[in-house]
């Protein structure tokens, strides 16, 4: 983003832009890559075709080009290169502009082994979940990727069709699981489970399912605080007895999420929230359904319809958040929000951070104004405006 060569290869790659080369002698080297300086290994050849370098001079090249390297050090790699390619004659205008894109590639090449395993990766994620997506789904989620939490991933599964079961005392494994085309949540999802609760639990029922909360608790040893937990998150819903209904009468999160019954689902849905990480049935959003209903707010899957620059509001769960290198060198942020019917692409810009950068950096769910902005099918949000949806009361 910092050198502004991903549009250029966007645009050629999809014949919107014909390929330019500074010189004749890159384009064997940049023909694969449209013109666009992008792997370590270009830049080894270009060092080597244009100023003459040998491998291990290109590799230095490249190597202080990956890293910070301070003023006086990039003159002095800028003449070296400046004379070899003099030698090499090319003219001293391309050379330096070559240069200009070579020193821009710092800020996001990388290694084309790299990008293979990455894009290899990419085509078989894509060809499971396609085709296997039953399958797909829960070794996603017990593999634990590092971006998206798994609430994004199980809503993700909803998304397309698959039922979400949930923890339960006698069906569940360790982690998620298949169970007739379904997902079961596993029951290390549930808060206070620890690896040697687990352990015993697995262990117990493996000699004899439970039959009663009272059969649970005497051959289990666990605390009190998981046993609340896995009442309250449903594990325990079919056994049978009445001090499973007891036990929850007298649980004060309990008595203090169910207070008033009107609002079952949205508080069930906090509950999951806070026990198991994630939802089972429905969305998060739906625990802020009365304000939410007070807002003329689009939803994702009708974000693409829009018009671009018109001014719309969406409200989301804060999935990702970073600020990448800018060409300006001004801090952009770059927010990923998720609503019951996708992922929602944003951008704010530093005018709008002035006003509204504490809510975006320390709110999970977020109310977002800004005009629709498209790029070929890719469409996403300017903001204008946030705030957190959290600070609205009687949700």
């Amino acid at each position: 983003m910092q050198a502004d060569m991903i549009t250029p290869f966007l645009e050629r790659r999809h014949a919107r832009e014909k390929a330019s080369y500074l010189h004749p002698a890159l384009e064997p080297i940049l023909k694969d890559t449209f013109g666009v300086i992008i792997f370590h290994e270009q830049v080894l050849k270009i060092a080597q075709s244009l100023a003459g370098f040998s491998l291990g001079q290109a590799d230095l090249l490249r190597r202080c080009m990956t890293k910070k390297i301070t003023p006086e050090e990039k003159e002095k790699l800028e003449c070296d290169f400046l004379a070899g390619c003099k030698r090499k004659g090319v003219k001293k205008g391309v050379a330096q502009k070559v240069f200009g894109q070579l020193a821009a590639f710092g800020a996001f090449g990388f290694c084309r082994a790299h990008a293979v395993s990455f894009a290899k990766i990419a085509y078989q994620s894509a060809y499971l979940k396609t085709y296997y997506p039953v399958e797909f789904f829960p070794g996603l989620l017990n593999n634990e990727p590092g971006l998206y939490p798994k609430r994004v991933l199980l809503n993700e599964a909803k998304r397309c069709g698959i039922q979400i079961l949930p923890p339960d005392i006698n069906q569940s494994k360790g982690k998620f699981s298949l169970e007739n085309g379904a997902i079961r949540v596993g029951l290390s999802c549930v808060k206070e489970m620890g690896p040697s609760s687990l352990k015993e639990i697995l262990r117990k029922r493996r000699e004899q399912k439970f039959n009663s909360l009272e059969d649970f608790r005497l051959r289990v040893n666990i605390e009190r605080p998981l046993l609340e937990n896995l009442i309250l998150s449903g594990c325990l819903n079919s056994l049978n007895g009445k001090s499973i209904h007891h036990l929850l009468r007298t649980s004060q999160i309990f008595s203090q999420l169910f207070k008033n019954n009107n609002n079952n689902h949205q508080n069930k849905t906090l509950l999951e929230i806070d026990l198991l990480g994630l939802t089972v049935k429905y969305h998060p959003l739906i625990a802020f359904k009365r304000n939410l209903d007070k807002i003329e707010r689009v939803k994702s899957s009708e974000l693409s319809a829009m018009s671009e620059g018109k001014t719309v509001k969406v409200a989301g769960i804060k999935v990702i958040l970073h600020t990448p290198p800018t060409k300006s060198g001004q801090r952009v942020i770059f927010l990923t929000l998720e609503d019951e019917e996708g992922l929602i692409d944003v951008t704010v810009f530093p005018s709008a951070q002035k006003l509204y950068a504490s809510d975006i950096f320390e709110e999970d769910i977020l109310l977002i104004e800004g005009y629709v902005q498209k790029h070929g099918s890719a469409v996403s949000l300017i903001a204008n405006r946030a705030s957190g949806l959290r600070k609205m009361t009687n949700y």
